[in-house]
């Protein structure tokens, strides 16, 4: 079988995405077909279950925190729990629960800051040196896995059996830390009408 460079040029190109002359086509011109309000929808859908992860997550680290006897269940989401930062901000909140309130934001916005990017956090720290920036990154982990703990003991999604407290750890934590990338990213599509 006889195959010449430019047919090789041609597979490479269709395998990465691009059309025979090396522009965007395939999946990604299929993609362009969906109208802009569309991508706006999406958007604001992604968006909006990741304000309600952000509720729970913080919900779970603080009841994680304070030994909390009851669950968080997310069928019943408590929206005062953004009335937190003010109220933390001006000291009306009691010693223990302003505590948690400071651990459960602040984990959150780690988790923001990871969303934004890692690398650049990462380059914002390296200047304390080799092994500060180690802390950074055990503690950055050890966050994560903390999250996904006070999510598995104390979230609620309807299913309490083992594998539904993890599905739904699971669930929050990627709802956390992906779903604003993604809601953005499709309300910019929908803005600047690339779709």
């Amino acid at each position: 079988m006889n195959v010449t460079v430019q047919q090789q040029q041609q597979a490479k190109a269709s395998v990465q995405g691009q059309g025979s002359q090396g522009t965007q086509g395939g999946f990604k011109n299929s993609m362009k077909r969906h109208k802009p309000v569309m991508y706006l929808i999406g958007g604001a859908f992604f968006l909006l279950f990741w304000f309600v992860a952000l509720m729970v997550q913080v919900q779970t680290s603080e009841a994680f925190l304070m030994h909390s006897s009851s669950t968080v269940n997310i069928m019943q989401p408590e929206w005062g729990i953004f009335m937190q930062i003010p109220d933390l901000l001006q000291g009306h909140l009691k010693s223990t629960e302003g505590k948690a309130a400071l651990w459960a934001w602040g984990i959150e916005l780690l988790f923001l800051g990871i969303f934004l990017g890692w690398d650049e956090m990462r380059t914002a720290v390296s200047p304390t040196g080799k092994f500060l920036t180690g802390v950074f990154e055990f503690g950055m982990f050890a966050i994560i896995v903390y999250n996904l703990v006070s999510d598995f003991f104390y979230g609620n999604f309807g299913d309490t059996t083992f594998w539904g407290q993890l599905g739904f750890a699971a669930l929050a934590s990627a709802m956390a830390l992906f779903f604003a990338a993604i809601g953005v990213h499709f309300i910019m599509l929908g803005v600047n009408k690339t779709a």
